[in-house]
């Protein structure tokens, strides 16, 4: 079997997998799904219109508030009683107190508006990995410069080396190794791979290629694997008024501040348009007109065909027990109802057409990976494929863009943690990313860029010499950064912890409630001291409205805390290209073992520790993590740069009973 077969087998065992995951949480949790943020019980339904795109707007709602983890462009399954019986899917618009908005393709049944006990569930978008699968058989059967990048993609054939070419540069604040990454990247002819380390502008440095590119002349469709970096590309593209930038995917998922750069904003817009709409409307009206007559349905028709019915009305004749009158009423419906589905058809082919003129006068095209699937994009090449966070998608996923392209771009950072795969099977091809094979591969053919501009140096350095041989440099404008905070009336441990040392490692090592939880029926962990820690850690920044974010491994941990604070928390994986003044991060392992789990991913700490700018706080057992080299290492670096506070057992401040 060769690879690609592989690679399409993959999906389909991933596809599997996720929604066998999805139906066992549904059957597991029931309607406790809802205390794990992932379902909304007793809901009413109200149609509140149409939006852009045709979409129906229905906004659910209830009298007591919504914890929940589903969010802005979310999949979600709608239902009344046993949600596995439904198949009414939508997009999540809207998340309020109280409230959860929730946008359909189709006018969606009456129940959702007449019912109050309506669910709402996360749901999977099996879309995405349709497209994966046909990018695979598209790429499998390539031809012309698509058929060379296959070569090089499965190494069958080396990429030209990138000649170093001089350029004017549109952002005169590049560094020197983000100009180098540009001109090379620019210079290349058919695959170029920029390394972003932590806070390096790799987003800024893909934005100066796509212009360059389209200086030379050549159209750009731009992606990343989420909507959020997606998002990123598109604010830094529309800094320039000349260039023509389209934004596709569904409005529910671009941020509305963008809204204007959509597809569907952009046609809607469009001079164009009204002849469509006007069509639309003469067919809306005729329609009317039509269901004045009567509907020729199975019930009256009696078996007679569409053209029988014409013949016995034009020589005013009857049979099989229809009167003449009714057989002429049938034949009027049936008249000016292929008058309105005419205008409908010219007014598809007309937006149709006035869809792939937008695309095709757009200088860049700006998408998610799998966004770049849709139908519209089918039969548009383009001349240069540029794709963000290349080492957080999948390989598939990175095929959508591709197989549209004759020269790929990448930007990512394989030091950093790659997408979750959840089928064992899978995980073996799924988890090496193009991103990382190809710069593995075919390291003569990419650039690191050296300056970070995010965090303070002793943050920085110890992924510096463990993860990127030791070249990073901080900007001298962050380099010093600091948290500076009065902690006069702060209480111990916290007047400590607060200070201005930017790493404080606090050890829960000699404090007897240091030890993490199983809860029942979960495979998570939960840690009730650090946990406690942490709110009251939260509890001080907030107070003094300082920037900042939470994270653990552990969702049951974050779970938790979520319901204890209001702020941005989230795992580890979910905080990958995030960034705040201030991260407290949960280690939530204890045990007598010195079991640490997945914990031993040495790309899970790298992005963990590189998310603060100013302030990095741990909270764990160094006791239980110093069994593992990566983190005796990190203990050993923090005692030399920051600052380990040993919590002392003989405060009572710890009973976690108060």
């Amino acid at each position: 079997m060769g690879f690609l077969e592989e690679l399409y087998d993959a999906i389909e065992l991933e596809k599997e997998a996720e929604i066998r995951a999805m139906i066992n949480e549904i059957k597991q949790y029931g309607k406790n799904r809802e205390k794990i943020g992932r379902a909304i019980n007793n809901l009413s339904g109200k149609y509140i219109g149409k939006e852009m795109g045709g979409l129906f707007l229905i906004k659910f709602g209830r009298k007591e508030s919504i914890k929940t983890d589903i969010s802005v462009g979310d999949v979600v399954l709608v239902s009344k009683g046993n949600p596995l019986k439904s198949d009414l899917t939508g997009s999540v618009t809207e998340v309020g107190n109280k409230y959860i908005i929730v946008a359909f393709s189709n006018k969606p049944p009456m129940w959702v508006q007449k019912s109050k006990n309506i669910r709402i569930d996360l749901y999977l978008n099996e879309v995405t990995f349709k497209r994966m699968q046909e990018s695979i058989l598209k790429l499998h059967y390539a031809e012309g410069k698509l058929k060379i990048l296959k070569s090089i993609i499965l190494g069958n054939k080396k990429p030209k080396l990138p000649k170093q070419i001089n350029l004017d540069f549109f952002d005169k604040n590049l560094n020197s190794s983000q100009k180098e990454a540009v001109s090379k990247a620019v210079g290349s002819d058919d695959v170029f791979l920029i390394h972003g380390p932590p806070g390096t502008g790799k987003t800024r440095t893909l934005t100066e290629i796509i212009l360059q590119e389209v200086k030379m002349g050549k159209r750009v469709l731009a992606t990343a694997d989420s909507n959020t970096a997606t998002d990123n590309l598109l604010y830094n593209l529309v800094k320039y008024k000349d260039l023509k930038v389209c934004r596709l995917g569904h409005p529910t998922r671009i941020d509305e501040q963008l809204i204007h750069h959509s597809l569907y904003y952009i046609v809607e817009n469009h001079s164009d348009y009204n002849k469509i709409d006007e069509i639309r409307e003469k067919a809306i009206k005729l329609s009317e007109e039509r269901d004045k007559y009567k509907k020729p349905t199975p019930q009256f028709r009696r078996g007679l065909t569409d053209e029988q019915i014409e013949k016995y009305a034009l020589k005013d004749r009857g049979t099989r027990g229809i009167f003449p009158e009714d057989m002429k009423l049938m034949y009027n419906w049936l008249k000016l109802n292929k008058e309105v589905q005419k205008l409908f058809d010219n007014a598809r082919k007309m937006e149709d057409d006035l869809i792939k003129k937008v695309l095709t006068e757009s200088d860049v095209v700006v998408s998610t990976n799998g966004s770049a699937g849709i139908e519209e994009l089918e039969k548009i090449r383009f001349d240069t494929v540029v794709i963000d966070e290349g080492s957080q998608a999948t390989e598939p996923s990175c095929y959508i863009p591709i197989v549209h392209g004759e020269k790929i771009i990448m930007g990512g950072d394989h030091k950093q943690l790659p997408p979750t795969i959840l089928n064992p099977k899978a995980e073996k091809i799924l988890s090496k990313t193009l991103f990382e094979k190809l710069i593995n591969k075919y390291p003569e053919n990419s650039s690191i860029l050296t300056i970070q501009y995010r965090m303070n140096d002793k943050i920085m350095q110890f992924s510096n010499k463990k993860f990127y041989y030791g070249i990073l440099k901080s900007d001298k404008k962050v380099k010093n950064r600091i948290l500076k905070i009065d902690t006069k009336d702060i209480p111990y441990p916290y007047n400590k912890i607060l200070t201005e040392t930017p790493i404080v490692f606090v050890d829960t090592s000699m404090i007897p409630e240091k030890f993490e939880i199983i809860k029942k029926g979960s495979t998570s962990k939960h840690n009730p001291l650090e946990a406690k820690i942490v709110i009251e850690l939260s509890k001080i920044l907030n107070e003094r409205n300082i920037d900042f974010g939470i994270i653990s491994p552990y969702k049951d941990q974050v779970k938790f805390l979520k319901e204890q604070i209001d702020g941005i928390i989230n795992t580890v994986d979910g905080f990958q290209g995030k960034e705040k003044e201030v991260i407290i991060f949960s280690l939530t392992r204890s045990n007598e073992e010195g079991l640490i789990g997945f914990l031993t991913d040495e790309r899970r700490l790298n992005v963990a520790i590189t998310r603060a700018k100013s302030k990095l706080i741990i909270i764990g057992d160094i006791a239980t993590i110093s069994k593992y080299p990566l983190f005796k290492d990190f203990i050993d670096y923090i005692r030399i740069n920051g600052k380990i506070i040993e919590l002392d057992r003989h405060h009572d401040f710890f009973n976690l009973d108060n």
